[in-house]
């Protein structure tokens, strides 16, 4: 795999393969870049990306029940759902992404040795 690199203007950057836990970006990153972390991510990072990672959750389970009541009703109206159902599929399958997202953020917070965290 060929890897995308830009340098910024101070010219230091770093090609990023596994350094991010659990991310493949295959992308240079800015020294210095948010992006950019060798080292567990501090406690407010971490309830920062849990937040978002709820949100997404929730515009997620939208966006498949929406679907969802699209492909029921072009098959009401006998219309072909292939491409409603392919869609779908799609949608459930970032969301499956997302809820993991959110549930490994929320294994680290309660994980996490610093302060409290509010009820799980």
């Amino acid at each position: 795999m060929s890897q995308k690199t830009s340098e910024p203007a101070n010219g230091a950057f770093v090609t990023l393969n596994n350094v991010c836990e659990c991310r493949r970006i295959g992308a240079a990153v800015p020294l210095g870049s948010p992006l950019f972390r060798v080292g567990p991510m501090d406690r407010q990072t971490i309830i920062d990306h849990l937040e978002l990672a709820e949100r997404h959750v929730s515009a997620g389970k939208l966006l498949v029940e929406d679907q969802r009541r699209r492909v029921a009703e072009h098959v009401r109206k006998g219309r072909s759902v292939s491409v409603s159902e392919a869609l779908l599929e799609q949608f459930e399958k970032v969301l499956e992404m997302h809820i993991a997202d959110r549930d490994r953020l929320l294994g680290e917070v309660r994980n996490s040795n610093s302060e409290t965290f509010g009820p799980a």
